[in-house]
């Protein structure tokens, strides 16, 4: 006896199932529920079945089974390639109203504080003057 055959007598005696990945026996939420339903159980499952629909697909038809995997390919590089190329743009436009924004603080400034710059500017190229001699108490 197989296990498929000795989980259908359970199930008829008892009406518990047993799940085909970690063999707990469990109660159903609906009749399709094949798996005691914890995440990892209903993730091996479901490769499990996809596994073996790709080798009945690849049996039955293999040059359709190529064909949509080619074009399945071909379709998940040019999203790649898209989402790369999306990134790129977005870097530049963001670079561009970085500098709109600077170029616009400037106009918006229209020359207020360019006499405090220019002071400013002038200071940082003088060197510091030696003011130790002229104290109060020194005469």
């Amino acid at each position: 006896m197989n296990f498929d055959e000795l989980n259908a007598i359970i199930v008829k005696e008892t009406g518990v199932k047993i799940c085909p990945i970690c063999g707990v026996p469990f109660e159903g939420y609906h009749r399709r529920q094949k798996t005691c339903g914890t995440d990892e159980c209903k993730r091996l499952y479901h490769n499990q079945y996809l596994k073996e629909k790709r080798v009945q697909w690849m049996a039955e038809d293999i040059a359709g089974f190529r064909e949509y995997r080619r074009v399945a390919q071909r379709k998940s590089r040019r999203k790649k390639k898209e989402t790369e190329l999306m990134q790129r743009n977005y870097k530049k436009m963001q670079s561009y109203w970085e500098r709109q924004i600077d170029v616009k603080e400037r106009k918006l400034d229209g020359g207020l504080d360019y006499g405090k710059k220019q002071v400013e500017k002038t200071l940082a190229q003088v060197p510091k003057i030696d003011v130790s001699g002229f104290e109060k108490g020194d005469k």
